[in-house]
């Protein structure tokens, strides 16, 4: 499933639930505060990662750049820790970001934007899908989390730069809603 399709499953069944919001934790998703609360990997030669503060979705972002015609598939990542509250019954989190891939010659199948999270891929794409800011989105599992942003590029490829901002997270408690049975359908329609 693409991060879109999980990002409506999430609202849907949310909607079907009765679930709300509640608060999440995830300091400076909008990199507003620059590159506060990130970490950045080491870089391969060349590479750079910056957090300007205008281009973004609006304002800050985080901004990850490959200068290209490496002889091998390299990658750079930036990464941070936030809390979703507690695993429970009957919650869930929903992770949103927006990114957008860029660059001068685009060999389209030569880059991936891929995110880790807790050490595992949460999702990995390459650029053909990518045209200005896309939001994306996937459910978590509650609790502490690592989620690292990553551009990742394939031998020979040219410069390519990404771009992240809004990354957020919302924990959803559901409210199991009253089952509707067919006795009760047939008697309010009659």
């Amino acid at each position: 499933m693409t991060g879109r399709v999980l990002a409506a499953l999430l609202v849907s069944v949310a909607g079907l639930t009765g679930a709300g919001p509640a608060s999440a934790q995830l300091p400076n998703g909008d990199f507003e505060l620059g590159g506060a609360n990130w970490t950045v990997d080491a870089l391969p030669a060349g590479w750079s990662v910056y957090f300007p503060s205008v281009g973004g979705n609006p304002g800050g972002h985080a901004l990850i750049r490959a200068p290209g015609n490496g002889s091998s598939r390299e990658q750079a990542c930036i990464r941070t820790r936030f809390d979703c509250g507690e695993p429970a019954d009957l919650t869930i989190c929903g992770l949103g970001y927006q990114v957008v891939l860029e660059s001068s010659y685009p060999d389209l199948n030569t880059a991936r934007m891929c995110v880790w999270l807790d050490g595992r891929i949460e999702y990995c794409d390459n650029a053909n899908a990518y045209a200005g800011w896309t939001t994306w989105g996937s459910a978590i599992p509650c609790g502490a989390h690592e989620i690292a942003f990553c551009l990742v590029v394939e031998p020979g490829s040219r410069d390519w730069s990404a771009r992240f901002d809004n990354v957020n997270v919302v924990r959803e408690i559901s409210v199991p809603a009253a089952q509707a049975t067919w006795g009760r359908v047939k008697v309010r329609y009659r």
